[in-house]
């Protein structure tokens, strides 16, 4: 039988092995990152700044990206020459983006700092500008970053994902709701920032990588018909293939009977063109597939209408004005995004990683060992510095728990931020050696065509230029899996919340005035009436006003008008307010009798969420009388 001691030697050769063969993988890991610095280096001083960047785009491309949609009177213009800038200053500045201060990342517990959606854009904006630096891009391209960066969550609703997955089960199959679509509502039609025009009125460099970020769009399929999109659109086609795949046999169908078609036209039809690449979808990353129904009808009226007074009549969207406009400037919508977008879209999957991970922790949501099985870089971060560690312990920790005898939240905190800034390092270091990989294998044809060739180009399993290395990329997506199936249950909670919330509302606008105990306020006010006894909604998604002939027509008019207004307006504080002040056994049943993580004032319902626009925002309880 072996002793104690025996034992414990054992385990230290076991361990000094391990640590052995971690400094062996890292030198290694170091040694290649060192060899294509150089290379890189080496192209970027030949080429001046790297050949991916905003400066080495033809002389239309940047025209072109720095143009808007609408022209701007002089008191509506900027006053500096940075157009992608400027355009980072009219996310900032809109009252949309400031109540992402109350939509938090992972939970509105207040026992720790969770992160919210403002500090993830900033964290997002931060590794952004690291990994552009080291590209070598220039500051125009990581100032167009850094302003799709500020409005790429523009579009969440209270509880994020949760929040947005009940808005679309409220909408049923025949509308979509995803916080993407909803961004590019609130940035070209539902905020308001001037008077000649509706939205910010970005830049169309911006407007490409918010529109695409990591995903390219396919075009609609060529029928003999010429049907408004409407036709093609009943629902998100990532959540319903079935039903957007009987549309198209049902439109078929009908063609067949007039005679028109053959049955091998429809099989065309179906093999090459809607349904195309389903096959692929659903074997490699679906984050690189998305269809043209999943952008809203306004963005793109949007488009078609570019250039031209907002009060210009309404074109339909058929399948073939969309298909003139959806491939060509100023979005290039059936082509990737630029090195701009994809960064912004990259560093958002490195950020909430290391978010996921550092709230998931010390939420205890998820332990450190099960996180180390599911996900190694966790445990080659640890692994790599135990020696610290335990001269950490040895020395700082004694020092702590002279003055805090117990086991301290801020040890525990600084622990777990140790862990989650190494993996965000080693994440961002990955992208940047293997995005340095991808440029030097192409940069012949980069000189030659730059953004354009960015558009086009594609890596193994339809990875773009900005791209994990693909064991990184298999290790992060594994690693998602997971954290959506932890959390799940406090989705779900969420989501029946967010549910309930628009239910009162539209269940409380039915109501005659005098008997409504919910106030959203004038601005809002104003457009739930014009449903309501109109039968006119003023903010349709088109750029005409839309009238409602049935009533679940105006039923679905207002659970939308419900959904953007929570979008516009809300915070996690405001749904948990009014679920505890107006749904006690809901609330008891989700969260213990002692559990306060919203302020009194929105409990008591004497006040309202205005975020400096008392104007436009507020759900709250009328007083008594």
């Amino acid at each position: 039988m072996i002793s104690d001691d025996e034992l414990k030697t054992t385990l230290k050769e076991d361990l000094n092995l391990k640590r052995l063969e971690a400094k062996r993988l890292e030198a290694e890991r170091l040694e290649k990152a060192e060899r294509i610095d150089k290379e890189y280096q080496a192209a970027c001083i030949k080429n001046g700044y790297s050949i991916t960047s905003f400066c080495n785009r033809s002389e239309d491309d940047q025209k072109l990206a720095r143009g808007r949609i609408y022209p701007e009177m002089k008191c509506e213009k900027p006053s500096h020459n940075y157009a992608f800038f400027a355009d980072k200053q009219r996310v900032e500045n809109s009252p949309e983006w400031r109540r992402l201060l109350a939509v938090y990342q992972f939970n509105p517990n207040r026992r720790f700092h969770s992160e919210n959606r403002i500090t993830h854009t900033i964290d997002v904006q931060n590794v952004a500008e690291r990994i552009g630096r080291s590209l070598g891009l220039d500051q125009e391209s990581r100032d167009m970053t850094a302003a799709i960066c500020a409005a790429h969550d523009i579009g969440h609703m209270p509880f994020g994902h949760a929040g947005e997955a009940a808005a679309q089960e409220m909408l049923g199959d025949q509308k979509t709701w995803t916080h993407d679509a909803a961004g590019l509502r609130v940035i070209t039609k539902w905020s308001i920032r001037a008077f000649s025009y509706k939205g910010l009125n970005l830049t169309h460099g911006v407007l490409e990588g918010l529109s695409k970020r990591y995903w390219e769009y396919e075009a609609l399929p060529v029928l003999p018909t010429d049907e408004p999109m409407a036709v093609l659109k009943p629902g998100n086609y990532k959540h319903n293939k079935a039903a957007s795949l009987q549309v198209v046999k049902k439109i078929a169908q009908e063609e067949k009977e007039k005679k028109q078609v053959t049955d091998a036209d429809i099989a065309g039809w179906i093999n090459t063109g809607l349904v195309n690449d389903i096959k692929d979808m659903e074997e490699s990353s679906a984050r690189y597939f998305h269809k043209l129904w999943e952008l809203p009808n306004s963005f793109l009226q949007t488009l078609i209408h570019r250039g031209k007074p907002k009060s210009v009549e309404n074109i339909p969207l058929t399948r073939g004005v969309i298909n003139q406009i959806v491939g060509t400037a100023p979005l290039y919508l059936t082509k990737r995004s630029p090195i701009e977008g994809q960064l912004a879209a990259i560093s958002d999957w490195i950020a909430f990683t290391a978010t996921d991970i550092e709230d998931g922790v010390l939420s205890g949501k998820i332990k450190l060992e099960k996180l180390i099985e599911v996900f190694p870089v966790a445990g080659q971060c640890k692994e790599a510095a135990d020696e610290d560690i335990e001269q950490y312990e040895a020395d700082v920790t004694k020092s702590i728990r002279k003055l805090h005898p117990e086991k301290t939240e801020e040890h525990s905190r600084a622990v777990c931020k140790s862990l989650a800034t190494s993996i965000k390092a080693r994440l961002m270091e990955d992208v940047i050696l293997q995005t340095k990989e991808n440029i030097l294998a192409v940069q012949k044809e980069l000189k030659e065509h730059n953004a354009d060739y960015v558009r086009d180009l594609k890596f193994k399993d339809g990875r773009p230029l900005v791209s994990f290395s693909q064991d990184m990329e298999k290790s992060v997506e594994k690693l998602q899996k997971d954290f959506a199936s932890i959390f799940r249950e406090t989705d779900e909670q969420q989501k029946e919340m967010v549910k309930q919330t628009i239910r009162d509302i539209v269940e409380d606008q039915a109501k005659p005035k005098e008997k409504r105990r919910l106030s959203v306020g004038k601005f809002w006010q104003e457009r739930f009436d014009a449903i309501r006894n109109k039968n006119v909604n003023p903010d349709a998604d088109s750029l005409k006003k839309e009238e409602y002939k049935t009533p679940e027509e105006k039923q679905s008019a207002l659970v939308e008008l419900a959904c953007r207004y929570l979008t516009c307006t809300a915070g996690d504080d405001m749904i948990l307010g009014h679920i505890k002040a107006h749904h006690r056994d809901m609330w008891e049943k989700y969260y213990p009798p002692n559990y306060a993580p919203v302020p009194d004032t929105y409990v008591a319902g004497a006040t309202d969420l205005t975020f400096g626009r008392p104007e436009m925002v507020g759900l709250y309880t009328r007083k008594a009388g």
